[in-house]
């Protein structure tokens, strides 16, 4: 080999060197942010699932305040009450981990961060507002029950967009119907019926409200989840398959 052959052979060596360097920084790079990405994914999904949260605790106390009933979770909440002599978080607390407990039998793939978030930050608010809201006159609690009707559908439609563990109760509906193939509106209209039924022979209380929302409650939720896919500054975190279910 000459000299010639050998210097350029060498700086053809370092070239491919470099390029290898260059290539492996970059791989380096996009992996992190990547990782990055994800982190700031989860943070985002498990905000709309607090902010699901804290709306599902204004509509409980908005229906608190305007006296005609709630949903039918809160009928069999306070029927569990009077039976068992425990208060009423208490008792939502039992139900709460008898529906995680069926969820991880049904498909535990259900069960995340927001389903401890979205119970927490519901139960932090209605404490915090339960003093704070009172319905004076008829129009008051008859505006405080529409309101609380749009706002729990609201609620429960971001803790489903969020997609980071669904609440509770929607952890054994969405399993239900993955297992079974019926919609959202169905199942919901099977549970709620059989939670209204369980609470009134409890002698739970209810009203014109809790028929309503077990009447049109599921619908609503799917007209919420229709609403916010179209906003187009809120940033899509849904998981496809679970969309085409609804």
């Amino acid at each position: 080999l000459t000299e010639g052959s050998l210097s350029y052979n060498t700086g053809a060596l370092r070239c491919c060197d470099t390029q290898i360097l260059a290539t492996m920084e970059a791989t380096m790079m996009k992996k992190n942010r990547k990782g990055t990405g994800h982190q700031s994914s989860f943070f985002y999904r498990c905000i709309l699932c607090a902010a699901g949260g804290m709306l599902m605790g204004v509509a409980a106390v908005l229906f608190l305040a305007g006296g005609n009933g709630a949903d039918s979770m809160n009928t069999l909440l306070q029927g569990m009450s009077q039976a068992l002599q425990l208060s009423v978080d208490a008792c939502n607390n039992l139900l709460s981990f008898t529906f995680v407990l069926a969820a991880f039998f049904i498909d535990r793939k259900q069960i995340h961060a927001g389903t401890i978030i979205f119970p927490v930050v519901s139960t932090i608010t209605i404490r915090i507002l339960t003093p704070l809201i009172h319905a004076d006159t008829l129009l008051h609690r008859v505006l405080f029950c529409m309101a609380g009707i749009g706002i729990i559908a609201m609620s429960i439609a971001l803790s489903i967009y969020a997609d980071c563990g669904k609440n509770p109760y929607d952890c054994v509906t969405f399993g239900l119907m993955k297992r079974t193939g019926l919609s959202y509106p169905v199942i919901r209209w099977i549970l709620d019926g059989g939670m209204l039924v369980s609470g009134m022979i409890l002698h739970g209380t209810y009203g014109v409200v809790t028929i309503i929302n077990l009447l049109v409650l599921g619908r609503l939720i799917t007209a919420a989840l229709s609403f916010l896919k179209r906003l187009k500054w809120l940033r899509r975190t849904m998981n496809i398959e679970e969309e085409i279910l609804l």
